[in-house]
């Protein structure tokens, strides 16, 4: 079942996705510049720092979903944008790699 914020915004989103997605899926958009391997998708070694800030997002945002989850709410607000489970599984992994030996930035 596809949900929106407010009712009223079906209509006005079913038109936009509808016109920019006219089948039911997309597998036939190849993208034949990108190369990803199973070892890419297994590279922890990501650029950037952790920091205390970043951390505490993917806490809120992941403690935020559980709530909802435990409500039964399938999708919750948080910080102004719709977040699911595919979200909360991206800030828990994040949180899951400050176990890795990637430094931790120093905090204020």
């Amino acid at each position: 079942m596809n949900r929106v914020a407010h009712p009223a915004l079906a209509k006005i989103a079913s038109e936009v996705f509808n016109q920019h997605m006219p089948t039911p899926n997309q597998i036939f958009k190849r993208r034949e510049d990108v190369s990803v391997t199973a070892m890419d998708l297994l590279n922890m070694n990501m650029p950037g720092t952790i920091t205390e800030d970043g951390i505490r997002k993917n806490l809120d945002i992941g403690v935020g979903y559980m709530e909802g989850w435990l409500r039964a709410v399938g999708c919750v607000p948080i910080n102004y944008l719709m977040e699911d489970a595919a979200t909360a599984e991206v800030s828990r992994s994040q949180v899951r790699s400050t176990h890795s030996p990637s430094p931790l930035s120093p905090w204020p």
